[in-house]
């Protein structure tokens, strides 16, 4: 995924922050895929089944992956979820959100944009 910039996102489909986060996000699905943003949730929990239907449910547009056995997830947090990271097109975290807040996806497609102009 070099030269994409990619919000790569850690979650349990178990947490109300992770919910409310993907809710806003999915209302602004559409904005990120226009400017050419990646969006990828990792589940760090559940089965794949669980979580299929987690997604199918709350129709997320997104693509999700589960991460059970938490290799990739310890590899970026050891706790607090959801956990958002925006990667520029060189493959660097340029912008990172911890937990839920309303603010987040404004953020986020703001710092998207601003990597997208440069």
């Amino acid at each position: 995924m070099r030269d994409e910039v990619v919000l790569l996102i850690f979650f349990s489909h178990t947490c109300p922050d992770c919910k409310a986060l993907f809710n806003d996000l999915n209302a602004s699905y559409e904005e990120f895929t226009d400017m050419g943003v990646r969006t990828i949730a990792i589940a760090r929990d559940g089965d794949v089944e669980e979580v299929t239907q987690y997604v199918e449910d709350n129709s997320y547009k997104f693509d999700v992956v589960v991460d059970n056995n938490r290799k990739i997830y310890n590899l970026y947090a050891t706790m607090y979820v959801p956990r958002a990271y925006l990667i520029n097109q060189q493959g660097v975290v340029d912008f990172t959100t911890v937990e839920y807040s309303a603010s987040h996806v404004p953020q986020l497609l703001e710092r998207a944009t601003a990597l997208l102009s440069k």
